[in-house]
């Protein structure tokens, strides 16, 4: 989650998932797991058929919530792009003098 300038990679491409399944990006470090389904695949999953780890925990599900809140913003979107920038221009330097990659491949902004 978040490590582009979309919340999720899928939305570059014409798809949209029937499951996505989330853990460690959602809690940030905290324990937490999800599992995100169309409404067609939802109505054929009864609850916890397919498994649960962190399952009823209030705490978790509030720093779930604040993490997409932090997350799902323009600011934080755009201090990504910086970010990723500044790696990719200090790994085009590092490459030009040790040679350790034959290609830097990037999603352009």
């Amino acid at each position: 989650m978040g490590r582009n300038d979309k919340l999720f990679c899928y939305e570059y491409y014409r798809i949209i998932p029937d499951i996505l399944t989330l853990a460690k990006s959602l809690g940030r470090g905290f324990p937490i797991s999800t599992m995100l389904t169309m409404n067609k695949v939802a109505s054929v999953i009864k609850p916890l058929i397919h498994g649960i780890r962190y399952g009823k925990n209030t705490l978790s599900y509030s720093v779930a919530e604040s993490v997409i809140d932090i997350i799902n913003t323009k600011k934080f979107f755009f201090g990504v792009i910086k970010k990723s920038k500044k790696i990719i221009f200090k790994l085009n330097i590092i490459n030009q003098y040790f040679k350790l990659f034959k290609k830097i491949r990037v999603k352009n902004y």
